[in-house]
């Protein structure tokens, strides 16, 4: 059985309420810090580095209104209908060798990240509502999925802290395709993420994610000012 680490979901989303830039981004930086806090690798830099890089290239970091209730994909963090489908059918029980459902749940990242989410992958209410959750943009949802993405790949590491390898790995293993390397539409996005890592990471500052003192790491939520999120830098 896995274990849930962090039982703890995040606020559910209201559409109706229009959210500024600073509350959208504060709530995606701290639902990344709780996926990192919670998470089991070695390397919690990379990965904070990658997820919240992978939020700029999303939605740009909360500050893109248009990522923000689309009915093409699923929340803010572009989960797209494949994957989504792929969660549904892989997560939930195991099945014996003659295909019947077993009374326990799959050992694979599909469950372990959605319990780590919140959400019971054995009870379809709870999964009903991890879909409406990602409908409505939750933060914290969209976040532990994102992880789930780069869990899959077991052949890829996570990246160097440098924003080529950075860039390198929300192409290959999470952006699906979606944009022609070599195109215009590519070279843009490449210009206006290597400014914004530049910017974003340019120092390293105490992390307040471990109780046993610095790491070195970003801090849970580090106001970069606007200037990197204005309109014209928006993907």
């Amino acid at each position: 059985m896995l274990l849930n680490k962090k039982n703890t979901k995040g606020p559910k989303t209201n559409k109706k309420k229009q959210k500024s830039v600073e509350e959208r981004r504060e709530e995606i930086m701290n639902a990344i810090n709780q996926v990192v806090e919670n998470d089991d690798t070695t390397n919690p830099e990379a990965l904070q580095h990658l997820l919240i890089s992978t939020a700029f290239l999303e939605n740009s970091l909360g500050a893109n209104k248009n990522a923000y209730s689309r009915d093409y994909t699923n929340s803010q963090w572009s989960i797209d209908d494949n994957f989504l489908d792929d969660i549904l059918t892989k997560s939930g029980f195991a099945v014996d060798e003659s295909g019947q459902k077993t009374d326990q749940l799959r050992d694979n990242n599909y469950n372990k990240f959605l319990i780590r989410a919140g959400y019971d992958p054995g009870d379809s209410e709870s999964m009903d509502q991890f879909v409406k959750d990602l409908e409505n943009d939750n933060a914290l949802t969209g976040a532990y999925m994102a992880r789930l993405k780069y869990s899959l790949n077991p052949n890829a590491p996570l990246p160097e802290l440098t924003k080529e390898s950075v860039f390198k790995t929300w192409y290959g293993d999470y952006n699906a395709g979606g944009i022609e390397e070599g195109s215009e539409e590519y070279n843009k996005i490449t210009n206006t993420f290597n400014e914004f890592y530049d910017e974003f990471f340019k120092k390293t500052v105490p992390s307040e994610t471990e109780e046993d003192g610095p790491t070195g790491m970003a801090p849970k939520f580090m106001d970069k000012g606007t200037d990197i999120f204005s309109p014209g830098s928006l993907i």
